[in-house]
């Protein structure tokens, strides 16, 4: 049985200090139809020319990053390349913090575009966060150094959403979220700082990015902790908690919804009998709190 604590607040879950965002603006000193190339501490490699400042879509102002369809072939075949600069002077000393990105994917998205955030010597502090087939998909490392699916959640194409993440050193844990609702939590199993953020393109689809914020220390007042236990048994999951349950949703590996239902209970179970073996993401609704969990339907 896995006990799992949540934070129910009463009236604030989480202020956010001193955020710093990067926006892309001219107000920045960003250059409109420029490479992002050398522009305010970015770098790209070969994949420079397709990395520009655009005025063609924007979540909030007037610019944005735009990484066009690579039709010269810049990036080799089967990699991805893009750009990357240093964030040391927009992180806390001490604290979680947050880092949220704006994206833009197309409707007929044929590539992918991957967000990474290392330290100052390369070394991934979070998962890989790659879009691709209309997922938002965290890419973990096994022991053997080699890529491992662990959650992959829907993401809305045609406009802009918004990708975060929340690492908390101290706390030895990380928050991923799609619009502000959590879909994966982990342990902090990379780098223990953060120093750099990328963005990787396959130059099958053209994407903007927008609206980097980068949040300072955050905080939780008012609040109590919520027990929740789950378990699996004769093709049930069972779910019980001390707050009422509401909406529980099922996904498998490839971010496909399976079972959606509503419990408005403090206990009970969904039948996994119609589920084929394999891993499963499951999304529960708790007292206004939304928890991620994986199991293993046998």
């Amino acid at each position: 049985m896995r006990k799992i604590t949540l934070l129910a607040v009463a009236f604030l879950f989480a202020v956010v200090a001193q955020a710093q965002e990067i926006s892309f603006e001219e107000s920045e000193g960003y250059v409109l139809d420029e490479t992002i190339d050398g522009q305010n501490g970015w770098t790209a490699g070969d994949a420079a020319p397709i990395l520009t400042i655009s005025d063609e879509e924007a979540s909030d102002g007037d610019y944005s990053l735009k990484i066009d369809v690579d039709n010269v072939g810049y990036i080799e075949e089967g990699f991805i390349s893009g750009t990357s600069r240093d964030i040391t002077e927009f992180l806390p000393e001490s604290g979680a913090f947050e880092i949220g990105v704006d994206f833009h994917i197309p409707a007929n998205d044929e590539g992918e575009i991957d967000l990474i955030i290392s330290d100052a010597t390369g070394q991934f502090t979070t998962a890989r966060i790659a879009i691709f087939n209309g997922n938002v998909n965290i890419v973990e490392t096994n022991i053997l150094g080699e890529p491992v699916l662990a959650a992959a959640s829907p993401i809305e194409t045609g406009s802009f959403q918004n990708v975060k993440v929340v690492i908390d050193f101290e706390g030895d844990s990380m928050d991923y979220l799609i619009n502000d609702e959590s879909f994966y939590q982990s342990d902090i199993t990379g780098a223990e700082e953060a120093g750099s953020i990328a963005f990787l393109t396959s130059g099958d689809s053209m994407y903007y990015v927008d609206n980097i914020t980068i949040g300072g220390e955050m905080s939780v007042e008012d609040f109590e902790a919520v027990e929740f236990t789950h378990f699996t048994q004769n093709n049930q999951l069972f779910l019980s908690s001390d707050s009422q349950i509401g909406e529980v949703a099922i996904f498998n590996l490839l971010g496909q919804q399976v079972v959606s239902e509503t419990l408005n209970d403090i206990s009970g179970n969904i039948d996994l009998g119609s589920l084929n073996a394999g891993v499963y993401m499951t999304k529960v609704s708790v007292n206004g709190q939304t928890k991620s969990f994986k199991f293993i339907k046998n």
